[in-house]
């Protein structure tokens, strides 16, 4: 007969007409922390009958939960024969996923789920505590193909919280591709200390090194087994693992002597003299290049914060002593105000494809390459005339957009880019492929239907871009393709594409996501024109 404690019958939970809850011999008890050592009068825990059998087949944890009862039994003196049910009490934060793993226990089907989201993580947690490997697995499954980077630092934090450090460590890897988001939020603070460690190891932060020891120093602070260099203190060797990966080197002189403490001299140290002797450590991913056209601002150091549209023009005001580009951004020093370098065009006759094409020549600037799944980029408007800006990103493709662009992309190089940006100028998306022998141009091959200019939606929102404004741009990478989104901060301006290219790599051996080899795209219409990489912000709403 069932014990009367259940308030949740297993044939219910589970939707088995072929259950006798009768014949079960165990009753699962579900209490939150904050109960655990309370009155057990099961008025707030949740209490199933199971079969102890289908447990102790199905996970280790239960299995030798279950040996542990029996033999605190025995030990008591207890008639094992008398038809009395085992009670075995599971302390969790999550009594609604861990019906759900009794519920798939019982399905015997650990591929076929459907999760909300949000109850993802917590699921990922309990199917590792109870050692459910091929649940584990599948909801990782499911995880991999959420495009939330808030997502992504809580699998991290879970991951390493169960001894996954491999998963933990893929999580910030892959986190790194959107730096300004994880440290403009408090992401980065659920990150354990090896996720945080394979995000400071990675390339592809796109960051002032400033920025990025700043930000270190916050996680320190806020974790109350480590310390921050400048608390009162002393740092321990976990702390120099984590700061020893901050490339001091390609700060300035400046911002060194800003930083010197007696924790951390001996890195300030080593980065003056790797300065001096010019054999400074890689520099992590820039978001733009020189050429003829653009000029890159590093203020004495090697990460180039600022690009300017300079054309022929030189720069004037410009200290290269500073440690902080924002205070100053420098102005073209003109004598005839009249000049600016607009993207110019003319056509030329294909008599073998039949038809006129037209070649725009935009002058752009493209970033340094990097493969990446989920990334998210920031740039701030430092100078604009008149907003007309186009960003966006580039992707290595090895197949035509299109039939209709085949001829185009055949004569380019071995190394193809596709350019896809949103052009404020017109309020418009654009793509076109870029010519790798000389990044200063991108060829827009255009027939009578326009190609590759995306009409607007009517509903579309139109914004003109002005000095001071932030652009933020997400990219989410599937298999089947690569969705864009650009938007403005502060301003109700959000703007989506999905670009047609298939992903054939992917990062990471748990998570394996698909991942594109990419870089920021820039093209500026009018000389003078500048972005700079903003400062982080703690009011960012993380997507």
């Amino acid at each position: 007969m069932l014990c009367p404690l259940v308030n949740l019958r297993l044939s219910d939970l589970t939707g088995r007409a072929d259950i006798n809850d009768d014949y079960t011999d165990m009753l699962l008890v579900l209490r939150k922390p904050d109960n655990f050592f309370e009155d057990s009068s099961y008025d707030s825990d949740v209490v199933i009958n199971v079969h102890s059998g289908v447990l102790r087949v199905a996970s280790p944890y239960f299995n030798k939960a279950i040996d542990s009862l029996l033999e605190k039994k025995s030990k008591s003196n207890e008639d094992l024969s008398k038809n009395v049910p085992l009670q075995l009490v599971v302390d969790t934060e999550y009594p609604a996923v861990v019906k759900r793993i009794i519920y798939y226990i019982y399905k015997n089907d650990y591929q076929n789920m459907n999760e909300d989201p949000s109850s993802l993580i917590p699921l990922y947690v309990e199917s590792a505590r109870f050692n459910l490997v091929e649940l584990k697995n599948s909801v990782v499954r499911l995880i991999k193909s959420q495009a939330s980077l808030e997502d992504l630092a809580n699998l991290a934090s879970a991951a390493e919280s169960a001894g996954e450090l491999e998963l933990a460590q893929e999580c910030g890897r892959i986190l790194s591709d959107s730096s300004y988001a994880i440290f403009s939020s408090d992401l980065y603070l659920k990150l354990g200390y090896s996720a945080l460690k394979t995000l400071l190891q990675s390339d592809n932060i796109q960051l002032d090194e400033v920025q990025v020891f700043a930000s270190l120093c916050h996680y320190l602070d806020s974790k109350k087994n480590l310390n921050s260099p400048y608390s009162s203190s002393q740092i321990g060797t976990k702390e120099k693992e984590l700061i020893k990966h901050v490339r001091f080197c390609s700060m300035s002189p400046k911002s060194l002597s800003e930083f010197r403490r007696e924790s951390v001299n001996t890195f300030l140290l080593d980065a003056s003299l790797r300065i001096l002797n010019k054999t400074q450590f890689k520099p992590r991913v820039f978001p733009w290049m020189e050429n003829a056209e653009y000029k890159t601002i590093c203020y004495n150091g090697l990460f180039p914060i600022m690009l300017v549209r300079v054309g022929k023009f030189n720069l004037s005001n410009l200290d290269h002593d500073s440690s902080n580009c924002r205070l100053v951004t420098p102005i073209l020093d003109t004598k005839n105000q009249n000049d600016s370098y607009l993207a110019h065009t003319h056509g030329i006759y294909n008599y073998t494809d039949n038809k006129y094409n037209l070649y725009i020549k935009y002058l752009i600037s493209i970033g340094v390459e990097r493969e990446g799944c989920e990334l998210f980029w920031a740039f701030k408007v430092s100078r604009t005339s008149s907003g007309r800006i186009g960003l966006g990103l580039t992707i290595n493709t090895d197949k035509p957009l299109d039939e209709l662009s085949r001829s185009t992309f055949s004569k380019m190089p071995k190394s193809r880019k596709v350019a896809f940006f949103y052009d404020f100028s017109q309020n418009k998306f654009k793509s076109g492929y870029i010519d790798d022998t000389s990044v200063e141009q991108i060829l827009i091959s255009l027939d009578i239907k326009n190609l590759w200019t995306y009409e607007s939606n009517m509903n579309r929102a139109v914004y003109k871009l002005k000095t001071n404004d932030v652009v933020y741009i997400r990219v989410n990478v599937t298999s089947t393709c690569v969705n864009f989104t650009i938007s403005v901060a502060n301003v109700k301006f959000n703007e989506k594409f999905t670009i047609p290219v298939a992903s054939k790599r992917t990062i990471g051996n748990s998570i394996r996501r698909a991942a594109i080899l990419t870089s920021p795209f820039i093209v500026t219409y009018d000389a003078g024109d500048s972005l700079l990489l903003p400062e982080l912000t703690s009011k960012l709403i993380v997507p």
